[in-house]
């Protein structure tokens, strides 16, 4: 079974920054939750209506 989950961290920069940066919180969270398995991910900008 799938399910979406979303990370949210801050950052001031790109979506390219992200791209870079990404890996290694995936990696943490992989870590904290080793019976789940990271099958996709993105990156994107939350709703503006979101505070983090």
């Amino acid at each position: 079974n799938c399910r979406e989950e979303h990370l949210y961290f801050e950052s001031r920069g790109s979506l390219f920054q992200c791209m870079m940066l990404a890996p290694t919180e995936i990696a943490k969270w992989s870590q904290e939750h080793p019976k789940l398995r990271v099958k996709r991910w993105r990156c994107a900008f939350p709703n503006k209506d979101r505070t983090i």
